[in-house]
């Protein structure tokens, strides 16, 4: 843990492209390695690092009529490079499991917010061991669980400050957790990671709700989820591979890509480099959380046949 270091805020760079791409594990004060196409099926979710796992991205949905969007995103636009996960745990929405993910393993301190209509329920987490997604040897830390005093449906969560006192902001906010009509099969991962955030939960002393803070939001449609607007069909470098690759794709206010990398490798390093290109040929709409666009984190998952 001692060799571990601490998440800070990140800046967004100038522009990348798909071989010079940015991760947000740079907000670590060292950067990870970043990966530098007959496609039968290309896809974007969004990537939510704690349980959930992937949450689907339904097709075309209107943006909403009034949204805070920057005319642009300004070079050095700094963010918390941290993703939200909630679960409720008793069904009756007092009970809530909240956890912290990240695109790499650190240390992570600072505020969740829980966002119930027009209130916001700020919850402070200290020297949270986050984990990558893709790690699968490193124990994250427990998730948070918040109890609420009556029943609290909630429709969002954001990491909106990093730091052991939340000194610093998060605007905009990473990958929020918006919750989704979805039922994850036991057997699946995401099912699986579901039951052991579960199973977790259950040693961990819950915190009360602290008093909320009025926080309304201003558009007919706060949330709308992540789309692809067209897929770049690549063509397959090893005809007759079969195999699928997840590339990850970091996109900006302004649903610009700035950073890829490897999420699931085909095992063919071709494969894995043609994913990539397509999805740096790509366009995307990111999405808007409580009427506001974010940086997000997306997977764009590519089937060669």
């Amino acid at each position: 843990m001692a060799s571990w270091r601490k998440y800070t805020v990140a800046a967004l760079p100038w522009q990348s492209t798909a071989g010079q791409a940015a991760d947000p594990s740079a907000a670590l004060s060292k950067t990870a390695d970043v990966t530098s196409l007959r496609a039968a099926v290309t896809a974007l979710l969004a990537l939510a690092t704690a349980a959930p796992c992937i949450a689907d991205s339904p097709a075309a949905t209107p943006r909403p009529v009034a949204s805070a969007r920057p005319a642009r995103t300004e070079p050095g636009t700094r963010y918390c490079p941290l993703s939200a996960g909630v679960l409720d745990l008793d069904g009756a929405h007092t009970r809530y499991a909240v956890s912290v993910g990240a695109l790499q393993t650190g240390l992570a301190s600072g505020i969740v917010s829980l966002f119930a209509a027009n209130r916001r329920y700020d919850i402070p987490f200290r020297n949270m061991v986050v984990v990558d997604s893709r790690d699968k040897t490193t124990t994250p830390s427990p998730p948070v669980v918040v109890r609420f005093p009556e029943a609290t449906v909630l429709d969002g969560a954001a990491v909106t400050a990093i730091g052991d006192s939340g000194q610093e902001r998060c605007d905009p906010v990473f990958n929020p957790w918006i919750p989704i009509a979805f039922v994850y099969r036991p057997d699946s991962e995401a099912g699986r990671a579901q039951q052991l955030t579960r199973a977790r939960a259950q040693d961990v002393v819950p915190l009360d709700a602290p008093v909320p803070v009025a926080d309304p939001v201003a558009c007919p449609s706060p949330n709308v989820p992540s789309r692809t607007v067209s897929a770049f069909e690549p063509r397959n470098p090893a005809p007759g591979v079969k195999a699928t690759v997840q590339v990850v794709v970091l996109l900006d206010t302004d649903d610009k890509l700035f950073g890829t990398r490897v999420q699931l490798s085909s095992g063919n390093r071709d494969l894995d480099r043609a994913a990539v290109d397509a999805a740096a040929r790509s366009r995307f709409q990111g999405a808007i959380f409580r009427c506001r666009h974010v940086i997000g984190a997306y997977i764009f998952s590519v089937m060669f046949s």
